[in-house]
């Protein structure tokens, strides 16, 4: 048989040891003393400027006192759920909605969502939804608004002013032309 790989010493230790101690990578660095400022990288880290926690406070705070989110004032009963969803550990934007809308349309949301196949994560870990943001819908009723007025035999330039006017929005001619044509809406 011939010889094993293990008996003859390896050529890269062996071309380590010809190096300087300031050569080597990672632990095989030489033992030089560290710089005066220490490694540095960390230094460049800053908190975050309001935590997490800070943030729940805010709004356990304002739930404490006086109006709920749809103005109603704030009962005993809604303060305890309230305080049992944070002690749980649900997040700052939750409890802002749970806040907003009432302990229990909260959790009758909650119910609709775990129930629902499509917003169940992959490791059953939790729940995640795909939510469009509010601008969407406010193009949505913009466009319904322009439509609207098409439907009613308004001109493109009238049009351009009333959607200026009532929705403070600028929407250029290309766009309104565009919702006018293609049968879309009848002119």
């Amino acid at each position: 048989m011939g010889e094993r790989r293990s008996a003859r010493p390896a050529q890269a230790w062996d071309q380590l040891d010809l190096l300087g101690p300031e050569h080597g990578v990672g632990a095989r660095q030489g033992q030089g003393q560290p710089g005066p400022g220490g490694g540095g990288y960390l230094s460049g880290c800053t908190p975050p400027e309001v935590g997490q926690r800070a943030l729940k406070k805010i709004a356990k705070k304002s739930w404490r006192m006086g109006h709920g989110g749809n103005g109603a004032p704030v009962d005993a009963r809604e303060v305890a759920l309230l305080d049992e969803l944070d002690a749980m550990g649900l997040s700052r934007v939750m409890l802002q909605v749970a806040h907003a809308i009432g302990f229990d349309n909260f959790m009758a949301m909650w119910r609709i969502l775990d129930s629902s196949y499509e917003s169940i994560a992959d490791n059953d870990s939790g729940i995640y939804i795909r939510l469009q943001r509010m601008a969407a819908y406010k193009r949505y009723q913009r466009n319904r608004f322009i439509e609207a007025m098409v439907a009613m035999g308004s001109s493109q330039p009238e049009i351009q002013r009333a959607v200026k006017r009532d929705l403070g929005e600028d929407v250029s001619d290309r766009h309104i032309w565009r919702l006018m044509a293609g049968g879309r809406v009848k002119p």
